[in-house]
């Protein structure tokens, strides 16, 4: 697998170390490099999105639900991007979910039909979890459909009040945490205002917080979730400290211990370390992760991330680089996309949206 980066991660610490003394007149030159880094990565993003719906028949966390949540904070962040092929793209999101319809409807009456759905979605809560993630983010108003997703979600949540995971491809769907965490969004979102939906909710706060998290794929979610379940300070606190533990010399986060740091887990630890922690743009360690994403960026505004995953399908070419590791390379420049946008204003943006 080729890895085409600008400099050598080697190197990373030493420019990280030698760029933050020096003088704030280096910041303009810091934030043109986030403007530019951002404003490479989308078009590639959004290619690679159509080229997995094109050759494929189906849609996908990584080349779908992932895009969509970056396109909604471009355009919130005043970043220019295909409005045309990010809408066909919803659509195509949509449509797929609307042809299992028949199944959402009788899967509450009949095991047969939830049996069959299951299957269709090969790993139910990681897959609607994602969809429907994509889906809020877009804007999706609630409809029949996605008042009938959102009872199949209930169905699914677990007496301990997690949602379980049937398949190990990690980082994406290997994690209890991230599908409790979703689900738990999912709930907010669509399902009806009720007691049944706080109690669903109150429990899976439950459960993540009696449970251990054991790299940054959970430790990231996890902060997710206690914010969208509305934790206590106490408890988000505690696990924003966690999460910054895990951060190394370089910047960066690392999917685990034994690896070396990477987009995917730096974009996803400082996206959660800001939505749901409430971090500064201007903290040290967001800039220390975002120097790492703007140093380890390709010529050509992808990022490369190692694949963990075990294949299940054909090889899919969708116009995204690094071949059979494409997936998680797009999922992880999606995370690093948002987590630079939240630090760098757009060149359309509104004022309304210039604090968010």
């Amino acid at each position: 697998m080729i890895r085409a980066t600008k400099i050598g991660l080697v190197s990373v610490a030493i420019l990280g170390l030698s760029f933050f003394r020096a003088s704030a007149q280096t910041l303009p030159d810091f934030k043109a490099m986030t403007l530019e880094a951002v404003q490479k990565s989308i078009p590639l993003i959004q290619k690679g999105a159509t080229g997995f719906s094109a050759n494929t028949k189906c849609v996908s966390c990584h080349n779908q639900s992932l895009p969509q949540m970056t396109m909604a904070v471009a355009r919130i962040r005043g970043f220019v991007i295909d409005e045309k092929q990010a809408k066909a793209q919803d659509v195509k999101v949509y449509e797929a979910l609307l042809q299992a319809k028949p199944l959402f409807q009788a899967a509450p009456k009949s095991k047969a039909a939830e049996s069959a759905l299951d299957n269709n979605l090969v790993d139910p809560a990681m897959t609607v979890g994602y969809l429907m993630a994509g889906m809020a983010s877009s804007q999706q108003k609630s409809d029949g459909l996605t008042g009938l997703i959102a009872q199949y979600v209930a169905q699914k949540q677990d007496v301990s009040g997690r949602w379980s995971v049937h398949t190990a491809r990690p980082p994406m769907e290997a994690s209890e945490f991230a599908a409790t965490s979703l689900n738990v969004r999912a709930l907010k979102t669509y399902a009806p205002s009720s007691p049944e939906t706080e109690a669903r909710i109150t429990k899976a706060r439950t459960w993540l917080l009696a449970n251990k998290p054991r790299n940054t794929e959970d430790k990231a979610f996890r902060l997710f979730g206690l914010g969208w379940t509305n934790a206590d300070k106490t408890a988000i606190s505690k696990a924003i400290e966690d999460l910054l533990s895990d951060q190394r010399d370089d910047g960066g986060w690392s999917q685990l211990p034994n690896m070396t740091s990477d987009a995917y887990a730096t974009g996803e630890a400082l996206v959660a370390l800001y939505e749901a922690g409430k971090m500064s743009v201007t903290a040290s360690a967001y800039n220390r992760g975002r120097f790492f994403l703007l140093t380890t960026q390709a010529m050509d505004g992808s990022w490369s991330v190692p694949k963990r995953a075990i294949s299940v399908q054909g090889y899919v070419e969708t116009g995204y680089p690094y071949e059979n590791a494409q997936y998680i390379s797009i999922g992880g420049a999606c995370w690093a996309t948002i987590a630079l946008m939240y630090s760098v204003e757009g060149p359309d943006l509104k004022p309304s949206a210039a604090k968010l």
